[in-house]
């Protein structure tokens, strides 16, 4: 459903109200030869959090006539779009990155380009976290450590799983 709202004026004087629009004459016809604008980023990307994994989208909404191109930049370089990416520029221009990892930390914008301008989006964060590790169910790990004078402990082995039977495996150091 698509909702189309108008304002509504109240005033006590009858003066009529008009505007321009590069696409409506002022006598109200088509104009065949609209004013070409330059284009505006209406929305950008905004700082994301993802797990390792995940598909991120960043939006990049624009106007501008004739339509803008779009391109998108990480970390100040422009990201190109290849078959084997996991990053595709979506017909809207939105940015969608496929199961993100920690290469793909960074700063992203979008850029939108015409024959009018070129414009440029807010830089926005993506920050990429591991998923929390599995649980070992059946195992334990066994760490070997020294108690010290001052109350901290030192790691004298380096961890080993454990089978069921709860023998004590540790690579002295």
């Amino acid at each position: 459903m698509v909702v189309t709202c108008a304002p509504v004026i109240q005033s006590s004087l009858s003066v009529p109200l008009s505007f321009r629009s590069p696409f409506i004459k002022v006598g109200g016809a088509r104009d065949s030869s609209p004013d070409m604008t330059e284009p505006v980023i209406m929305m950008g990307p905004s700082n994301t959090t993802a797990m390792m994994g995940d598909i991120v989208v960043f939006t990049c909404d624009t106007l501008g006539d004739p339509p803008p191109q779009i391109s998108w930049q990480r970390n100040g370089r422009n990201i190109y779009i290849n078959g084997h990416s996991s990053y595709k520029i979506l017909d809207s221009g939105s940015l969608q990155l496929d199961s993100v990892g920690p290469a793909d930390y960074g700063m992203y914008h979008c850029l939108a380009k015409n024959d009018k301008g070129v414009a440029s989006s807010e830089t926005a964060h993506l920050q990429v976290e591991a998923k929390s590790t599995e649980k070992i169910h059946r195992h334990r790990l066994a760490i070997l450590v020294s108690s010290l004078q001052d109350g901290s402990a030192k790691l004298l082995g380096v961890p080993k799983l454990l089978s069921g039977s709860g023998k004590a495996a540790a690579d002295a150091v």
